[in-house]
């Protein structure tokens, strides 16, 4: 390659393209002093010649005038066996995501009879049917037993004054909230499907918010020796892991927890099965027994659990085009009532 505004010049290093070792190095003070008036310019792609004491030396880029095609050439190599080991610490350090449960046969009956059994009122509540083993045995002796235990509260309330309190504004609840309400007097042929459900009182010191619990006993036998619980199916664990739960919470930037309130009983059973769900009440000693039918989901039920948080996810699968990170949230970031979720930025927390 020649360039035309180099011809006649005699350079500085007349052997420059040799490989002989340098010879001498100048410092940049020093290369100020040996300049000499004289400078060629070829243009923005050709080198630089400018004079000096020691003869023409050369600075700049040397553009090509030819085009050349590059040629690459690639190789991979896959090492198998590195590639698992690396993955599988992937799988070990990657924080749970939800597993899909596999249903076996006798799951696969719960979850038909829910799908096939449940309907939602026009206000968005739930409706559910109490899953029967098979059509129950009179169980209208249970009477006995939950008269006899609103007695022994009774004489409790007299001697803890502010327990009765505690347990009759419980009561007192129940009905204005829709969860229960009055019953008829009721057929001798309607008394063979009717149950009652004795109750009693628990104190917990250590809760935040309910000290006082009421259980409903499903599992008291009536003089026949059978009770309702005996006759309910109780259907799959749907509770998730709770270390599972646990660690998801903490992945999150932003992390929410909260409680589900009465989340029994945000569910209606349907009316059909109330009756198995009677209970005993009067306000004082002095009023007579009266008979109310639970209108909900009733925690002491075998079945209760299962119907609550089958619900949930119902509702997660019924409204989840609408609400993506709440159906996420009811789905998998639920332990019993408690929610534990977030988000990785405030908006998302506060969409879901």
């Amino acid at each position: 390659m020649s360039w035309p505004h180099l011809e006649g010049i005699e350079l500085a290093d007349p052997d420059c393209h040799s490989d002989d070792p340098v010879e001498l190095l100048l410092g940049a003070d020093t290369y100020a002093a040996i300049l000499r008036p004289g400078l060629r310019n070829g243009g923005p792609l050709a080198p630089l010649a400018q004079q000096t004491t020691l003869g023409w030396i050369l600075s700049g880029i040397a553009g090509s005038r030819t085009s050349q095609e590059t040629i690459s050439s690639n190789q991979c190599a896959v090492d198998e066996q590195l590639t698992s080991l690396v993955c599988q610490f992937w799988e070990q350090e990657e924080w749970p995501k939800p597993a899909e449960m596999a249903l076996t046969a006798e799951d696969q009956k719960y979850e038909d009879f829910f799908a096939t059994t449940h309907s939602r009122t026009p206000e968005g509540r739930y409706v559910v049917r109490l899953p029967l083993k098979s059509a129950p045995t009179d169980l209208s002796d249970t009477r006995v037993a939950a008269v006899r235990l609103l007695q022994t509260m009774e004489r409790r309330f007299r001697q803890h004054p502010t327990f009765q309190h505690s347990y009759q504004d419980f009561m007192l609840e129940y009905e204005p909230l829709g969860h229960m309400t009055k019953a008829a007097v009721t057929s001798r042929n309607q008394e063979k499907r009717t149950c009652y459900l004795p109750h009693h009182g628990v104190i917990k010191e250590s809760s935040t918010t309910t000290k006082l619990r009421v259980v409903f006993n499903g599992s008291q036998r009536g003089t026949r020796g059978v009770s309702l619980n005996d006759h309910l199916l109780t259907g799959p664990n749907l509770l998730p892991a709770l270390a599972d739960v646990l660690l998801r919470w903490r992945t999150h930037r932003y992390a929410v927890v909260a409680d589900i309130e009465k989340m029994y009983r945000q569910v209606l059973v349907h009316p059909d099965d109330r009756d198995l769900q009677r209970i005993i009440w009067r306000d004082s000693v002095d009023q007579n027994i009266q008979e109310f039918k639970l209108n909900t989901v009733t925690y002491g039920l075998a079945c209760a659990p299962y119907l609550a948080i089958r619900t949930r996810r119902q509702l997660a699968t019924d409204e989840g085009k609408a609400h993506l990170l709440a159906a996420s949230a009811l789905m998998h970031d639920i332990y019993v009532d408690d929610i534990l979720t977030g988000a990785s930025t405030l908006s998302k927390t506060k969409e879901a």
